[in-house]
């Protein structure tokens, strides 16, 4: 069987076969590959945490809203004008589920996505802590943040509501592969350069 070890004399005897030129060449191309992948890995990342961040405000911004126009109804324990308000979230396609909850837990009020993509509702509605956007890119395919709902120091309940993150894991995906193109490209570029000059 392979091992690290085989692996490693059968590279160290295929590098002492090469003359010094094609051994310099086959340097420079792979430190030239390896640096710009280290780049593009860093723009990346940089790419992918400003997008979450930004994912996760917006998120946050809306659950706060949710909260202050459920309080009225959690204070007057009135499910039906609760209903109402969630109705509204219809408009918006990235939401999932949002469900408001009285202080013990248990679900005042609801709202559910009729789309056929967010099939994850269910247990998105379940009750559980919040992530951040990028750890909820490793994890969970939505996005899920709670807020709490209170009256001065009286504690109504909370809201937790629910977000697709399929426009985040498109980019995520378009990003990589972009990526792996340029690599690719550089790579072959490096190639041709080398073999040219080793004419």
């Amino acid at each position: 069987p392979l091992s690290p070890r085989r692996i490693r004399k059968a590279m160290s005897r295929l590098l002492l076969d090469l003359s010094i030129r094609q051994q310099i060449v086959l340097v420079a191309i792979f430190t030239t590959v390896v640096g710009l992948a280290a780049v593009l890995v860093f723009l990346l990342a940089g790419e992918l945490q400003s997008a979450a961040r930004m994912r996760q405000e917006s998120a946050e911004s809306l659950t706060r809203l949710l909260a202050v126009n459920g309080a009225t109804a959690l204070a007057s324990r009135a499910p039906e004008s609760a209903s109402e308000i969630l109705a509204t979230l219809g408009a918006d396609s990235t939401i999932i589920a949002v469900t408001l909850r009285l202080p013990d837990g248990s679900e005042f009020a609801g709202y559910r996505s009729p789309q056929p993509a967010h099939n994850t509702a269910g247990a998105c509605a379940q009750p559980g802590r919040s992530r951040g956007a990028l750890s909820a890119l490793l994890f969970e395919p939505f996005l899920k943040v709670t807020q709490p709902i209170r009256n001065g120091v009286q504690h109504l309940g909370a809201v937790e509501a629910c977000f697709d993150l399929s426009p985040l894991n498109d980019l995520v995906r378009q990003r990589l592969l972009m990526a792996l193109a340029i690599l690719g490209v550089a790579g072959t570029l490096a190639w041709i350069l080398a073999a040219r000059l080793q004419r």
